[in-house]
């Protein structure tokens, strides 16, 4: 992708954590400007709120790299990745460190 992801919003997940020998693993020179963690326990803590810290300047063009740290993570996520200016959506699922692609579909529920 050619242009910066917006958001990531994690959907569902089931113990979705990184140990503290992969997180130091990471570069931070290959990572978005949002990437601003100190410790595994930081980048948990923040993915329980239901975002994954990936966007902003440089969140686009390091795509590959985002599939890589994911890959470095145990347990189960579904992510919906909004793209920049909203016109865009792809989805990623992460199983014990198998990461994959997936189109997003929306569908409205029961009539509330």
């Amino acid at each position: 992708m050619s242009y910066n992801i917006d958001s990531i919003t994690i959907i569902a997940q089931n113990e979705f954590t990184i140990s503290e020998s992969n997180f130091a693993n990471i570069s931070e020179d290959e990572c978005p400007e949002s990437w601003e963690f100190e410790t595994s326990a930081d980048l948990i803590e923040h993915t329980k709120g239901g975002s994954f810290p990936w966007h902003g300047e440089w969140s686009g063009r390091s795509f590959d790299k985002l599939k890589e740290v994911l890959s470095l993570f145990t347990g189960s996520a579904d992510m919906v990745l909004i793209w920049e200016g909203g016109d865009s959506t792809s989805g990623l699922r992460v199983v014990d460190g198998q990461v994959t692609e997936h189109k997003v579909l929306f569908t409205l529920g029961e009539q509330t």
